[in-house]
């Protein structure tokens, strides 16, 4: 998977996953969608759009870590690539979104195994399959 930084677009962290997921630039999917932050009905149809599917065995994980659902290494397990949604543990207001591909985690603001995401909560993860060209 290449990565995809969002650079001056603030609020395009789910565009930039989405553009990683499918396998297309940035821009692209700007010019689809916006770089606002993304509704459910914006954000369904960049993944229709691209052609991007949850895997027939896939699972909406809606919390992760402690004692709730799954840890990362168990995801990782599962399926090759996850989109995850972060929420800091301090500042409940900051949300952001990542993949996790492969055993490795694509942040588009931070760049490929940042230190700070892995020791953060992320609350929900959708698995994904990639688009094949």
């Amino acid at each position: 998977m290449k990565l995809v930084l969002q650079k001056e677009y603030w609020f395009a962290c789910q565009q930039a996953c989405i553009a990683m997921l499918a396998g297309v630039e940035l821009k692209e999917v700007i010019d689809l969608v916006g770089p606002e932050i993304l509704t459910l009905e914006r954000r369904d149809k960049c993944h229709a759009y691209f052609g991007l599917v949850k895997p027939a065995t896939g699972k909406f994980v809606h919390v992760l870590g402690g004692n709730y659902g799954y840890n990362l290494s168990e995801l990782m397990k599962e399926h090759d690539t996850w989109l995850c949604y972060v929420y800091d543990w301090v500042d409940d207001t900051y949300a952001h979104n990542v993949i996790i591909h492969e055993g490795s985690l694509y942040d588009p603001r931070d760049g490929i195994d940042p230190e700070w995401p892995w020791s953060r909560f992320i609350r929900q993860a959708d698995a994904y399959t990639l688009k094949t060209n």
